[in-house]
């Protein structure tokens, strides 16, 4: 019994989450020792160099940085664009004006697993900014759902957690209003039915 918990415990949390799985599909560069194994580069979907030195740059698939930073082929990997240090001085500043759609359609579970990969300060920075950030965009998000709905060009600047929470909120929104005043629009129009039967009109 013990050894089934564990193997279920060796299971990632979001080893099923669809937002994780298209957000860890996103490349990010890394850089390798002289001595990489040519299948490292074609597993890669990578074109192995013609010359082999050391630092060879290369793209690789986020979710593949976990294993190869093990490796001693791997000597560095570089953070994405969404979570650099100028990025993150600009959420700091302002969160709220920044684009999120064109940093990464995955935004937030993209970059709470680099945070993860990263790890240690650098990790903490990454994962505090992101949960400030979207505390600071929240309120915008809500009053888009009440009022304007998920039709509105400012959820063009989002990526699809911060859509999908606006688009679920206009739905419980309007759900609620027809819940609430649902029942006195249908009260109303069956009054005007009888006034209109019986003044003949």
């Amino acid at each position: 019994m013990n050894g089934q918990q564990n193997q279920i415990n060796i299971v990632p949390s979001t080893a099923f989450d669809l937002d994780v799985l298209l957000a860890m599909q996103t490349p990010v560069e890394g850089h390798f020792s002289a001595d990489t194994p040519s299948d490292i580069y074609r597993v890669l979907g990578q074109p192995v160099p013609a010359r082999f030195s050391s630092n060879i740059k290369s793209e690789v698939p986020a979710y593949l940085i976990d294993v190869l930073k093990r490796s001693e082929h791997m000597q560095q990997w570089k953070f994405p664009r969404s979570c650099q240090d100028r990025t993150l001085e600009v959420l700091k500043a302002d969160a709220t004006c920044v684009p999120l759609n064109q940093l990464s359609m995955d935004f937030y579970a993209f970059n709470a697993q680099i945070a993860e990969l990263a790890g240690g300060l650098a990790g903490v920075e990454i994962a505090q900014t992101m949960l400030a950030s979207f505390r600071k965009r929240f309120p915008k998000l809500l009053s888009l759902a009440i009022h304007m709905g998920s039709k509105s060009k400012e959820t063009e600047r989002m990526d699809r957690f911060e859509v999908r929470m606006v688009k679920q909120g206009a739905a419980e929104s309007a759900a609620f209003k027809e819940w609430r005043y649902g029942n006195q629009n249908e009260n109303r129009r069956g009054m005007k039915r009888k006034f209109q039967v019986f003044n003949n009109t």
